[in-house]
């Protein structure tokens, strides 16, 4: 039975679930709906079954990032900030400096304290801020390099040995903070001044095989870090820098290298033996280590802005591989013909051919090893390259023409045979090598004596025919065709160089041209190849054209009547045998 008591109670839970429901739409209006809402204990007073709700403070929930564009605003407010910073400093330094307030050694002790605070306060928020820490740790690394130049370079205040010293120490530092922290970042502003540091101390001594031994440890350095890492970019870092120094060293030695052979010429090329097998047996071997092991070893990632890699992107080779794998060689085997200009070219074709025979024994065994593959072949396609390059300082004129030639028909052949795009393309780019050099040869019109019978026109007619043999070769499609036009073009500029020197030569090359395009118009016919018959009659219109205006006007009367009347009874014959040629062919 109800009583008022009841009654009044009843009135008042619904008014409370009512003013509460009103209370929560309005926090809805208020509060983003990120954030979670968790029941409050409720008062003494309040009935069981009405839960009061009160937001948590985004700033205290568990695990909270700040949002995109909040975290665009921190990253540039950070950085304009310590920017100003630094100025502010300099300014005060200045300042101070034109009072007469602070002396050079306080000077120095204080830039000390600042890179020591700033590595304090960047280790310490390296967990909490990340970025805003980078910066911090970063600007110490920087205090430290600029004060220690300084310091020696510009005040005299400490002797070169601790200045020097003290530059490894803060490169050390680097890369401990950067594999402690897993930051690519520190390692790269390590490499960049580790390899500066005997520029920044430099002291004007010369000393060549100190600053290769010096390199070459702060090279083996970063290989290390690269290897346990796989960070790519600190990879290109010390590539490019490495081979800056190498070069800076040449230059520095380049008067000892006109002279007898001496301990920069070693030191030097030792340097050059060790950057190759750095940078360029280091990625693959580190490829193979992450096959075997994927679980222990990271797949190699650029180094700034990635944590990790796809599966496709562990499946296919890291085309930074590819790069340093055909770049590396290249590059050492230039250098090494600068530090020792006395040796004969001749020497280093030798070595090129014996380089070649090191990158085919290393391109059978990866290729057993099927993610393997593709770098096989691009060992293969240095190797190619380093043939060339030691046919070129090997062999001279049409020899070596001959030699380019067979070595662009092998390309082909093991491109079509292994179905492999980049040994095809390898021949590729040699045969427009070959193609140009031929169009030199075909154009010049001082042809050797005799004509038809001298090594230029046998050697060009064998260049010809091996074009001809890669058309057959390519599959029915642009390339077949690229090949066998340029085949032909060649051959009738051949025939037109070799045949003017002659007396009334224009009439044997007019001559030449029909006999040549009756020959592939028969053949077209009869063994029904459209493009054949296609390419023989455009030859008989540029007979014909050649005719009106080529011989009419440099022939004798005699050549003219001969070559029309000759002509145009040929033409007649070809014309009334067409259709036999054509049933030829018909079953």
């Amino acid at each position: 039975m109800d009583t008022p008591e009841n009654d009044s109670l009843r009135e008042r839970v619904d008014r409370l679930e009512h003013e509460l429901a009103e209370i929560k739409q309005l926090l809805r209006k208020i509060i983003p709906e990120s954030a979670p809402l968790q029941p409050a204990p409720p008062p003494p007073s309040a009935t069981v079954g009405a839960p009061s709700l009160k937001p948590i403070p985004p700033a205290a929930s568990k695990g909270f990032e700040l949002p995109e564009h909040m975290r665009r605003s921190e990253y540039w407010l950070s950085r304009i900030g310590i920017g100003l910073l630094l100025f502010g400093l300099v300014f005060a330094f200045k300042y101070s400096i034109d009072q007469g307030w602070i002396t050079p050694p306080i000077r120095h002790f204080f830039g000390i304290g600042v890179g020591i605070l700033l590595l304090v306060f960047g280790w310490r928020l390296y967990s909490r801020r990340r970025h805003f820490a980078q910066l911090l740790l970063g600007g110490s690394i920087a205090a430290f390099y600029i004060t220690d130049f300084s310091a020696f370079q510009l005040f005299e205040l400490i002797p070169h040995p601790t200045a020097f010293t003290l530059m490894v120490v803060i490169t050390a530092l680097a890369f401990f903070i950067s594999l402690r922290q897993d930051d690519a970042i520190f390692s790269l502003i390590g490499a960049i001044g580790g390899l500066g540091t005997p520029f920044m101390l430099y002291t004007g001594s010369g000393n060549v095989p100190a600053l290769v031994v010096y390199t070459c440890l702060i090279l083996a350095g970063t290989a290390a870090v690269y290897f346990y890492k796989g960070w790519r970019l600190l990879l290109w870092v010390s590539a490019v820098g490495g081979w800056i120094v190498m070069l800076i060293g040449v230059g520095a030695a380049e008067p000892l290298l006109k002279g007898a052979r001496g301990p920069a010429q070693t030191a030097l090329q030792v340097g050059v033996i060790f950057m190759w097998l750095c940078f360029g047996a280091l990625p693959i071997i580190r490829r193979i280590v992450v096959l075997r092991s994927p679980a222990r070893w990271r797949a190699a990632g650029l180094g700034v802005g990635d944590t990790a890699l796809s599966d496709s992107a562990r499946r296919t080779f890291d085309n930074h591989v590819h790069v340093f794998t055909v770049g590396s060689p290249l590059i050492a085997f230039q250098v090494s013909m600068e530090i020792w200009p006395e040796i004969a070219k001749h020497v280093f074709g030798w070595i090129a051919v014996g380089g070649v025979l090191i990158y085919t024994i290393v391109a059978l065994f990866l290729r057993r090893t099927e993610p393997l593959k593709s770098v096989a072949y691009t060992i293969a396609a240095t190797g190619a390259v380093l043939l060339t390059i030691g046919l070129c300082l090997l062999l001279h004129g049409n020899t070596l023409m001959l030699a380019l030639t067979a070595e662009a028909v092998v390309l082909h052949l093991l491109g079509r045979r292994l179905g492999d795009a980049k040994i095809s393309f390898g021949g590729h780019v040699l045969s427009v090598v070959i193609g140009v050099w031929l169009l030199v040869h075909l154009l010049d019109r001082r042809s050797e004596v005799p004509f038809l019978l001298n090594r230029l026109a046998l050697t060009d007619i064998i260049v010809i025919l091996a074009v001809a043999a890669v058309a057959h070769l390519k599959k029915a499609g642009r390339a077949q065709v690229i090949y066998g036009l340029a085949a032909h073009l060649a051959l009738l500029a051949w025939l037109g160089r070799e045949l003017s020197g002659f007396e009334n030569g224009q009439g044997y090359v007019t001559i030449a041209w029909g006999v040549y395009g009756a020959i592939l118009l028969m053949l077209g016919l009869r063994l029904g190849r459209a493009r054949l018959r296609q390419v023989a009659l455009g030859t008989l219109i540029l007979v014909v054209a050649k005719l009106f205006l080529v011989d009419l006007s440099e022939l004798e009367t005699i050549w003219r009547v001969l070559l029309f009347m000759g002509f145009g009874a040929a033409f007649l014959l070809l014309s009334y045998y067409f259709p036999k040629l054509w049933k030829a062919k018909s079953p």
